[in-house]
């Protein structure tokens, strides 16, 4: 769902180049564009190339920790359960209860 806010004429062009520095899922984000506006009318498009480069390296931060999340959980229970010795019931032995 786009939103639609106002963009002064003399912004349009520059504010268009500016969203398309931005990679293809952030362009369509209303929240983003926003932003970028902002920084366009406060501070100039120094401002909104400065922002923009930290949108940029926040989503692609975000990317690498969301694409690693999986192969971190399944190391993790790798290492939690050794499964090079049987337990003692796997080998028809008794287990004694430790107080």
């Amino acid at each position: 769902m786009k939103k639609s806010f106002f963009v002064q004429e003399d912004l349009q062009k520059t504010y268009h180049n500016l969203l398309s520095r931005l990679p293809e899922p952030l362009r369509d984000d209303a929240s983003t564009q926003k932003i970028v506006l902002v920084y366009l009318k406060l501070g100039g498009e120094k401002l909104a190339h400065h922002g923009i480069d930290v949108i940029i390296k926040q989503f692609e931060k975000e990317r690498l920790v969301s694409s690693d999340e999986p192969q971190g959980t399944e190391t993790s229970l790798g290492e939690e359960v050794d499964m090079t010795e049987p337990y003692p019931h796997e080998l028809g032995g008794f287990e004694f209860p430790v107080e």
